[in-house]
Protein backbone atom coordinates (compact mmCIF):
# COMPACT_ATOMS: atom_id res chain seq x y z
CA UNK A 1 0.00 0.00 0.00
CA UNK A 2 1.40 3.21 -0.96
CA UNK A 3 1.39 5.16 2.35
CA UNK A 4 1.96 8.75 0.55
CA UNK A 5 -1.14 8.28 -1.07
CA UNK A 6 -2.97 7.51 1.67
CA UNK A 7 -2.20 10.53 3.51
CA UNK A 8 -1.58 13.30 1.57
CA UNK A 9 -3.91 12.41 -1.65
CA UNK A 10 -0.40 11.66 -3.97
CA UNK A 11 1.36 8.69 -4.59
CA UNK A 12 5.29 8.62 -4.47
CA UNK A 13 5.19 8.49 -7.98
CA UNK A 14 3.61 11.79 -8.42
CA UNK A 15 5.77 13.21 -6.14
CA UNK A 16 8.33 11.97 -7.68
CA UNK A 17 7.25 13.39 -11.06
CA UNK A 18 6.24 16.76 -9.52
CA UNK A 19 9.68 17.10 -8.28
CA UNK A 20 11.61 16.31 -11.35
CA UNK A 21 9.47 18.58 -12.91
CA UNK A 22 9.89 21.67 -10.47
CA UNK A 23 13.97 20.41 -11.11
CA UNK A 24 13.67 20.52 -15.15
CA UNK A 25 12.14 23.74 -15.24
CA UNK A 26 14.28 25.50 -13.34
CA UNK A 27 17.17 23.85 -15.56
CA UNK A 28 18.71 21.90 -12.44
CA UNK A 29 19.38 18.49 -13.47
CA UNK A 30 21.45 17.58 -10.73
CA UNK A 31 18.34 18.25 -8.28
CA UNK A 32 16.18 16.01 -11.11
CA UNK A 33 18.58 13.38 -10.44
CA UNK A 34 18.98 13.03 -7.48
CA UNK A 35 15.00 13.46 -6.66
CA UNK A 36 14.85 10.54 -9.19
CA UNK A 37 17.42 8.22 -7.06
CA UNK A 38 15.45 9.13 -3.73
CA UNK A 39 12.43 8.36 -5.50
CA UNK A 40 13.52 5.40 -6.92
CA UNK A 41 15.35 4.31 -3.55
CA UNK A 42 11.74 5.04 -1.35
CA UNK A 43 9.66 2.81 -4.04
CA UNK A 44 11.91 -0.22 -3.89
CA UNK A 45 12.18 0.32 0.38
CA UNK A 46 8.58 0.92 0.22
CA UNK A 47 8.08 -2.45 -1.58
CA UNK A 48 9.94 -4.43 0.06
CA UNK A 49 8.64 -2.96 3.52
CA UNK A 50 5.63 -3.71 2.82
CA UNK A 51 6.83 -7.60 2.12
CA UNK A 52 8.12 -8.04 5.05
CA UNK A 53 6.40 -5.82 7.44
CA UNK A 54 3.48 -8.95 6.53
CA UNK A 55 5.60 -11.17 8.02
CA UNK A 56 4.62 -9.75 11.61
CA UNK A 57 7.89 -7.11 11.96
CA UNK A 58 8.14 -4.56 14.73
CA UNK A 59 4.65 -2.69 12.93
CA UNK A 60 4.40 0.74 15.36
CA UNK A 61 8.20 1.39 14.78
CA UNK A 62 7.86 0.75 10.81
CA UNK A 63 4.88 2.85 10.80
CA UNK A 64 6.41 5.75 12.21
CA UNK A 65 9.58 5.55 9.59
CA UNK A 66 6.87 5.35 6.86
CA UNK A 67 5.19 9.02 8.87
CA UNK A 68 8.30 10.48 8.49
CA UNK A 69 9.36 9.35 5.24
CA UNK A 70 5.78 10.74 4.32
CA UNK A 71 6.49 14.04 5.73
CA UNK A 72 10.26 14.55 4.24
CA UNK A 73 8.64 14.21 0.74
CA UNK A 74 5.62 16.68 1.35
CA UNK A 75 7.94 18.98 2.69
CA UNK A 76 10.31 18.22 -0.36
CA UNK A 77 7.75 18.89 -2.37
CA UNK A 78 6.92 22.68 -1.04
CA UNK A 79 10.64 23.46 -0.61
CA UNK A 80 10.80 23.08 -4.17
CA UNK A 81 7.81 24.87 -5.30
CA UNK A 82 8.25 28.20 -6.29
CA UNK A 83 8.69 31.09 -3.93
CA UNK A 84 8.77 28.29 -1.29
CA UNK A 85 12.05 26.96 -1.47
CA UNK A 86 13.88 28.87 2.12
CA UNK A 87 16.22 27.94 4.85
CA UNK A 88 13.40 27.01 7.48
CA UNK A 89 12.20 24.40 4.86
CA UNK A 90 15.34 23.10 4.14
CA UNK A 91 16.31 23.01 7.92
CA UNK A 92 12.81 21.52 8.73
CA UNK A 93 13.59 17.94 5.96
CA UNK A 94 17.13 17.92 7.70
CA UNK A 95 15.64 17.77 11.30
CA UNK A 96 12.65 15.02 9.78
CA UNK A 97 15.42 12.69 8.23
CA UNK A 98 17.76 13.31 11.21
CA UNK A 99 14.67 11.57 13.47
CA UNK A 100 13.92 9.33 10.81
CA UNK A 101 17.51 7.98 11.04
CA UNK A 102 17.30 7.89 14.70
CA UNK A 103 14.43 5.63 14.02
CA UNK A 104 16.07 3.40 12.05
CA UNK A 105 18.71 2.85 14.20
CA UNK A 106 16.76 2.22 17.26
CA UNK A 107 14.84 -0.42 14.89
CA UNK A 108 18.05 -1.68 13.89
CA UNK A 109 18.69 -2.94 17.55
CA UNK A 110 15.79 -5.08 17.39
CA UNK A 111 15.18 -5.86 13.88
CA UNK A 112 18.02 -5.70 11.58
CA UNK A 113 16.99 -7.03 8.59
CA UNK A 114 13.71 -4.82 8.22
CA UNK A 115 16.18 -1.57 8.94
CA UNK A 116 17.98 -2.82 6.12
CA UNK A 117 14.82 -2.93 4.01
CA UNK A 118 14.00 0.72 5.29
CA UNK A 119 17.10 2.33 4.85
CA UNK A 120 17.52 4.34 1.83
CA UNK A 121 20.56 4.43 -0.68
CA UNK A 122 20.95 6.47 -3.61
CA UNK A 123 23.43 7.55 -5.31
CA UNK A 124 24.40 11.48 -6.90
CA UNK A 125 24.92 12.78 -9.40
CA UNK A 126 28.62 13.27 -9.60
CA UNK A 127 29.59 9.69 -8.67
CA UNK A 128 27.43 8.35 -11.44
CA UNK A 129 29.40 10.27 -13.97
CA UNK A 130 32.79 9.52 -12.52
CA UNK A 131 32.22 5.82 -12.81
CA UNK A 132 31.46 6.48 -16.44
CA UNK A 133 34.04 5.77 -18.88
CA UNK A 134 34.66 8.07 -21.50
CA UNK A 135 32.08 6.05 -24.34
CA UNK A 136 29.55 5.31 -21.46
CA UNK A 137 26.16 6.27 -21.53
CA UNK A 138 23.31 5.76 -19.08
CA UNK A 139 19.67 6.64 -19.72
CA UNK A 140 17.76 6.94 -16.92
CA UNK A 141 13.93 7.12 -17.35
CA UNK A 142 11.73 10.43 -16.45
CA UNK A 143 8.19 9.73 -15.11
CA UNK A 144 5.26 10.49 -17.59
CA UNK A 145 1.92 11.76 -16.22
CA UNK A 146 0.08 9.99 -18.69
CA UNK A 147 0.99 6.77 -20.59
CA UNK A 148 0.22 9.08 -23.81
CA UNK A 149 3.21 11.51 -22.83
CA UNK A 150 6.35 11.41 -24.75
CA UNK A 151 8.96 9.54 -23.88
CA UNK A 152 11.90 10.82 -22.16
CA UNK A 153 15.49 10.24 -20.72
CA UNK A 154 18.30 11.87 -18.47
CA UNK A 155 21.18 11.04 -21.07
CA UNK A 156 24.16 10.73 -18.05
CA UNK A 157 27.70 10.47 -19.72
CA UNK A 158 30.84 11.11 -18.07
CA UNK A 159 30.74 14.94 -18.97
CA UNK A 160 27.73 16.16 -19.87
CA UNK A 161 23.78 15.01 -18.61
CA UNK A 162 21.31 16.24 -20.95
CA UNK A 163 17.26 15.40 -21.67
CA UNK A 164 16.85 13.58 -24.49
CA UNK A 165 12.96 13.36 -26.07
CA UNK A 166 12.29 9.80 -27.64
CA UNK A 167 9.46 11.75 -29.59
CA UNK A 168 7.30 8.03 -29.07
CA UNK A 169 3.74 8.84 -28.00
CA UNK A 170 3.49 5.06 -27.49
CA UNK A 171 4.97 2.17 -25.71
CA UNK A 172 7.83 1.27 -28.05
CA UNK A 173 11.20 0.30 -27.92
CA UNK A 174 13.76 3.46 -28.84
CA UNK A 175 16.77 2.62 -29.73
CA UNK A 176 18.19 5.66 -31.24
CA UNK A 177 18.51 9.14 -30.52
Amino acid sequence: MDSAKRRFGVSIDQVTRILVALDLRRGNIVDAFADLERGRARAFVDMLGAVTGARGRDSALVEQIYTLSDQIRCQRIINAAPGHGNTEGVSQVETLMSDREHLILELRVCDPEMADVLSISSADLASVQAALGPSDQLLYALPAETPQDSIRFLDIRAETSRIVDCNCKAPVLCTTF
